[in-house]
């Protein structure tokens, strides 16, 4: 098992709970969907895994196991060694993601300063191996490029080399594919799928489009107003949805 929460509940002071006691795991080498509609408490979960909620004002209760370690009660030293490098989030926005004052070698040479020991030549072939991987090696220059000077496919497999370059055991990608069109958002699917058999990686996939839910996905957990209302391998929720709300996200494909 990769990961594993428990009665993850966020709460901010003004009352307002966004997600309510929800449980999932996700296992090694799976990619597991988080699905529902906007403001169901999505991201808000994949932030919570991170470690992120402090950051915007809110309080986090249950539990999220990582690899047998209840990561919500470490130290803020300890969760800075496991956010970027063990565990890894692809944002929906890959230009927001990125500094656009520094080129992008020098983006992806940071990460691995930060989280590793590797010498210069090392994190030069990391790097070169990364782009490779995410099919950006016939870029030209991609490295030497700024942000604004990429185009959004190309900015949104830069983001997943980043989440890729320590070699993480989860990812959580946060609707990845949302602002991309539908032919670059088949590849960079095709992409994570590779990365999860390559490198055995686990992938929280957060969307709220079906069909991307059917392209990649092991497993789906439906997420309603903070609440995970049925949990399902992708199959079984497509041939058989059990609640009255699945099945109106069913129908609206039709």
């Amino acid at each position: 098992m990769s990961i594993n929460v428990k009665n993850l509940t966020i709460n901010f002071s003004d009352g307002f709970i966004p997600v309510k006691n929800i449980n999932f795991r996700i296992n090694s080498k799976e990619i597991f969907c988080l699905i529902g509609e906007s403001g169901s408490g999505k991201t808000l979960t994949g932030m919570g895994i991170m470690g992120m909620i402090d950051e915007i004002g809110g309080q986090i209760e249950g539990s999220v196991e990582f690899y047998g370690k209840n990561i919500l009660k470490i130290s803020e030293k300890e969760i800075c060694k496991i956010r970027g490098n063990q565990i890894a989030m692809v944002f929906q926005d890959a230009l927001a993601a990125l500094n656009p004052l520094y080129k992008i070698n020098f983006q992806l040479k940071e990460v691995l300063e930060l989280h590793t020991n590797l010498d210069r030549i090392s994190i030069k072939k990391r790097i070169k191996k990364m782009i490779s991987l995410v099919k950006l090696d016939g870029c030209e220059n991609v490295l030497e490029k700024y942000p604004h000077e990429l185009s959004g496919g190309e900015r949104q497999r830069v983001v997943i080399a980043m989440s890729l370059l320590c070699n993480p055991k989860l990812i959580i990608a946060d609707e990845p594919t949302t602002a991309l069109d539908v032919t670059v958002q088949s590849e960079i699917l095709k992409l994570f799928l590779e990365i999860r058999d390559k490198l055995e990686t686990s992938i929280l996939f957060i969307t709220h489009d079906l069909g991307v839910v059917a392209e990649i996905g092991d497993r789906v957990a439906v997420m309603y107003d903070g609440e995970i209302l049925e949990e399902k391998k992708v199959f079984e929720f497509f041939d058989n949805p059990e609640t009255q709300y699945s099945k109106k996200l069913l129908s609206s494909r039709i």
